[in-house]
């Protein structure tokens, strides 16, 4: 059926199925970004973090692939309640893999925790990250873990910009 009287575009008869639509900004004034980021929430009070560290420069893939329930990374950081009120945030992490041998996203999700401080209060918070939470799936669908490059990022929302950097040597395992 055409799409007659109805505010549509004819389907291309080569490539039947939805006419695929995308979005292109075509301001050169303003910027094409989101209106806030992901994970961003609103408070009537702010947070800082800071250092930032995660437990060991180097690990092996062996030790990521031995046991499921070790976690022999632990990215950690500091959230300080900067504001006059108390106040929640959700501290996320997320994880950057550069030199794996398929493309990764810029930014993985891979923890949040919720930390509720009064005014001045600060906290310590841990994020293990093992082998489901450093592995991703390569070309022929299994799940690896590959020697790359692992940047870790800790904030309220995903830019944040505070980060701490390891390496997974070895060759891949999967599991």
């Amino acid at each position: 059926q055409f799409p007659t009287g109805r505010p549509e575009q004819f389907p291309d008869p080569k490539h039947p199925g939805p006419v695929e639509t995308k979005y292109v900004s075509k301001y050169l004034d303003v910027p094409n970004t989101a209106l806030f980021p992901f994970g961003h929430g609103l408070s009537y009070t702010t947070f800082s973090y800071s250092d930032v560290r995660v437990s060991a420069p180097t690990v092996s893939i062996t030790a990521l692939t031995g046991n499921a329930t070790t976690h022999p990374v632990h990215a950690t950081a500091k959230v300080t309640n900067a504001g006059k009120r108390r106040g929640t945030e959700i501290v996320q992490c997320y994880v950057r893999i550069r030199g794996a041998s398929v493309e990764q996203p810029v930014r993985s999700l891979k923890g949040f925790a919720r930390v509720t401080l009064d005014p001045g209060e600060s906290r310590a918070l841990d994020f293990p990250l093992g082998f489901e939470e450093l592995s991703f799936f390569n070309i022929q669908n299994r799940r690896v873990i590959e020697a790359a490059d692992y940047t870790v990022f800790i904030g309220g929302s995903s830019t944040a910009d505070l980060s701490a950097a390891f390496q997974i040597t070895d060759m891949p395992r999967s599991r």
